[in-house]
């Protein structure tokens, strides 16, 4: 929903651009993966590498 959110606080200073069918398009994208991941249907998974190893570990950011 985060991306949604950032999308449509952000569309004015795009609408000249990409137009309202962009807007409706990627709306539904955006919304229809919000969804995915609320229903488990879809997930995303980060792999971190590193080369030497990270000192005391690795905390995620959330």
């Amino acid at each position: 929903m985060a991306w949604f959110e950032n999308f449509d606080k952000g569309w004015d200073q795009l609408k000249a651009k990409y137009g309202e069918r962009f807007y409706r398009m990627w709306k539904y994208y955006l919304l229809y993966c919000a969804g995915s991941f609320r229903a488990r249907h879809v997930q995303l998974w980060q792999i971190v590498f590193s080369k030497h190893g990270v000192p005391g570990g690795y905390e995620t950011i959330r």
